[in-house]
C-alpha cells in the first residue's frame, strides 16, 4: 500500500525545497546532499485520478476564459466536508482565492482598518503576521502556553485581547502550524464565544484539516458560531497540490460574504487546478486515509529516534499536520548556533524556529512528510551531530 510513499520522487528542478536549499539559511555553507525538511509540502506523487484529472484537462486543448470551479466545484467540496468532518455547508458559501493567505490578506482589507490589532496565538506561521503588518495593522499576540503536557491556549490573555476594542480580527490556525495541535471541542467552544462577546471575526486557517492522527478529530470552529467565521480550506495539503494555487474561504453570512468578494474582485481559478481539487474530492479518499497512515508511521519514527538523536530535544506532541516542532532550547545553543549544526553539520534543513516569531526562539520545525528510508537518513545524520 505504501509502494507510492516509499518512492522518491527527484524534484531538483521543479521544487522550492529541493531547488534553492540554501533559501532559508543564506550564507550558510550548505551541503551539496543536504535533506529539505522546510516548506510545507510532501515529496510524494499526486494521486492517481488528480494526475488523470489533469491529463483530461490538457487534452481538451483549449484554455481560455472560463469559471472552473462552478456548481461541480462546489458540490465536491460540500460532501467532503461532511463526510470527513461532518460538517454541512452549502455551496453558496464557497468562494475562492488563489490561497489562503491571499484569501487572508482580502479579509484583512475587508473587515479591519488600519491600525486596527489582529490577534495571532504564538508561535504561528510567518505569513499571519507578515500579512497584518504589510497592510499596516498591528499584531496582538497571544502567546501558547507550553508545559509538561504540550502547548495550551492562554485564554486569560485571549479575554484581554479579545476586550481591548481596538483588536478586529483574530486569524486562528487548525490543526495548528507549526505546534501540530488539534484542538479540542471545549478549546474550540471557548474561543468561539470569547470572540463572539467581543465582536472579534475569526479567521481561521484550516489548510491542514485533512492532516490528523489517530485518536484525534479535526472540528471546524464555524460549527460554533458560523456567521463570526471565515474558514480558509484548501485541497493543497491534503493532496499536496499547494502548487496549483486554489483554495475557498466558506463564509455562511451572507453581508461578510459580499464584503469579502467586494475586496477580492473578479478572479476565477484556472483550469488545472479547479479539476485537480474535483478529482481529489471525488475519488482521493482512499489515498488520504493511506497518506495520513504513512504520516502517522513517520511521526512514530520520529518520537521513538528522539530520545537517542536529539537527546536533549523536546518534541511537542504531534497531534495534527506532518510537520514536527522541536524543542532544541535543551542544547543552549543561539539560534544560529543550532542552525549551523543541523545545516552545516548534519546537512538537514529545517524552518528555523524564529521564522514563527519570537516564542519560536530555539525551536525548529521539521517537515516528516517524505519517504520514510529519507527520514531516517536525516535522523542518523543528527544523531551524529546531537546525540
Amino acid at each position: 500500500m505504501f509502494d507510492n510513499f516509499d518512492k522518491y520522487v527527484d524534484r531538483t528542478d521543479i521544487s522550492i525545497k529541493y531547488g534553492n536549499k540554501g533559501k532559508q539559511y543564506p550564507g550558510f555553507s550548505v551541503r551539496e546532499d543536504a535533506i529539505p525538511m522546510w516548506i510545507a509540502d510532501m515529496d510524494f506523487a499526486c494521486c492517481e485520478p488528480v494526475v488523470k484529472a489533469l491529463h483530461r484537462t490538457a487534452d481538451q486543448g483549449t484554455f481560455g476564459y472560463e469559471d472552473p470551479a462552478g456548481d461541480r466545484y462546489r458540490a465536491a467540496l460540500c460532501a467532503w466536508m461532511k463526510k470527513r468532518h461532518d460538517w454541512e455547508i452549502r455551496p453558496e458559501w464557497i468562494t475562492q482565492a488563489p490561497g489562503a493567505i491571499e484569501a487572508l490578506d482580502k479579509a484583512i482589507e475587508a473587515f479591519t482598518e488600519e491600525g486596527d490589532g489582529v490577534i495571532i496565538q504564538m508561535p504561528a506561521y510567518g505569513p499571519f503576521a507578515a500579512s497584518v503588518k504589510t497592510l499596516r495593522r498591528r499584531v496582538a499576540e497571544n502567546n501558547l502556553i507550553l508545559d509538561e503536557d504540550g502547548f495550551h491556549i492562554d485564554f486569560k490573555d485571549l479575554e484581554r485581547k479579545a476586550a481591548a476594542p481596538e483588536n478586529k480580527m483574530m486569524i486562528f490556525c487548525s490543526p495548528h502550524n507549526p505546534t501540530g495541535r488539534v484542538w479540542t471541542k471545549e478549546e474550540l467552544e471557548r474561543i468561539s464565544r470569547i470572540c463572539r462577546e467581543n465582536g472579534v471575526l475569526i479567521y481561521s486557517d484550516e489548510v491542514h484539516h485533512d492532516i490528523v492522527r489517530p485518536g484525534f478529530r479535526h472540528i471546524p470552529i464555524a460549527e460554533f458560531d458560523p456567521e463570526n467565521v471565515l474558514t480558509a480550506v484548501t485541497a493543497g495539503k491534503s493532496f499536496n497540490l499547494s502548487g496549483l494555487h486554489l483554495a475557498s474561504l466558506i463564509i455562511s453570512d451572507e453581508e461578510k460574504r459580499a464584503r469579502f468578494l467586494e475586496k477580492r474582485g473578479k478572479w476565477f481559478p484556472d483550469p488545472f487546478s479547479a479539476a485537480a481539487a474535483i478529482a481529489a474530492y471525488e475519488e482521493g479518499e482512499t489515498w488520504e486515509d493511506e497518506v495520513n497512515q504513512y504520516l502517522d508511521e513517520s511521526l512514530t519514527i520520529l518520537e521513538k529516534a528522539l530520545p537517542e538523536v536529539l537527546p536533549k530535544a523536546r518534541l511537542a506532541a504531534a497531534e495534527g499536520t506532518y510537520l514536527a516542532w522541536i524543542d532544541l532550547r535543551g542544547y543552549g545553543k543561539t539560534q544560529e548556533e543550532l542552525s549551523r549544526m543541523l545545516v552545516e553539520e548534519a546537512g538537514v534543513i529545517p524552518n528555523p524556529g524564529t521564522q514563527f516569531g519570537k516564542a519560536g526562539e530555539g525551536f525548529i520545525r521539521l517537515n516528516v512528510a517524505c519517504p520514510h528510508a529519507v527520514l531516517k537518513e536525516a535522523l542518523a545524520r543528527l544523531k551524529q551531530v546531537f546525540g
